[in-house]
């Protein structure tokens, strides 16, 4: 997956229109800056690995070998018309090279991001722990992958996988709690499921609305989440979930912190 700035396509059309304007009685001095600007718009363009262009890329190479050829020929004589040939090779370079852009671009697919809400859509591609509090990544670090993971499904409009591992990050953040609330997960599978460790914490002098909060979470979104049979109808349902899980794993954060600092948290 590679970021497309737009700026990148408008120069290679500005690129082409330059050379188009060249004249045979231009001098070298008159053109330097138009070949400069060609010559590094078109190298781009060959070195690029986003769009599959290897037609693109040979013409974009004859492009710039006809360049160096007429940029060798007259470096010693800058002052003196390039003439019909000259230009007329460039021309036709352009012209080859110009059709099959064309032509390899119309099979490519570029897809845009839409805005989700008032979230970025840079920050849910490329950095979606921006969402959550700047703690979590030192403190579960086994869940940056998933929340990660959940901002880019938001992004692209995969509501149920971005609902799976907003679960997937909010479970690893509680057992963080168990830890710091009631030391070791427990050796048995059965008793370290999301439901035991929660139930576990309820008799611990854990506040009572942060409880109440993991209980509806487990019970109205992670639960139904991991169903293979339960899928999320929009991309504003996994919005809303992550907004839902937002005090209360910041809550939770703040716990661990104060357990590991050896401070009594409330």
């Amino acid at each position: 997956m590679n970021p497309i700035n737009c700026s990148y396509i408008y120069n290679v059309g500005q690129t082409l229109e330059r050379l188009s304007a060249l004249k045979a009685d231009n001098t070298l001095d008159e053109v330097a800056q138009v070949c400069l600007r060609a010559y590094g718009t078109l190298q781009a363009i060959r070195d690029q690995n986003i769009f599959a262009l290897p037609l693109s890329k040979n013409a974009a190479t004859d492009v710039i070998n006809v360049l160096d050829n007429m940029w060798a020929k007259f470096e010693s004589r800058r002052d003196e018309a390039l003439g019909p040939d000259e230009v007329g090779l460039v021309f036709q370079a352009k012209t080859n090279f110009e059709t099959v852009l064309k032509a390899e671009w119309d099979k490519e697919a570029v897809f845009a991001v839409s805005v989700k809400r008032a979230f970025d859509s840079t920050v849910l591609v490329w950095d979606g722990l921006r969402l959550f509090p700047p703690d979590l990544g030192n403190l579960v670090p086994e869940a940056s992958v998933d929340f990660q993971s959940a901002a880019r499904y938001i992004a692209f409009e995969l509501p149920t996988a971005a609902a799976f591992h907003l679960c997937r990050g909010f479970e690893a953040v509680v057992r963080r709690l168990f830890e710091a609330k009631c030391g070791p997960l427990p050796s048995k599978p059965a008793d370290r499921t999301l439901g035991a460790l929660i139930s576990e914490l309820e008799r611990s002098e854990l506040d009572r609305k942060l409880l109440a909060a993991l209980r509806d979470l487990k019970d109205l979104h992670r639960n139904p989440s991991m169903h293979p049979e339960h899928t999320l109808e929009s991309v504003e349902e996994a919005v809303t979930l992550l907004n839902a899980m937002d005090a209360p794993i910041s809550h939770m954060l703040r716990i661990v912190k104060e357990t590991r600092n050896g401070a009594q948290p409330d």
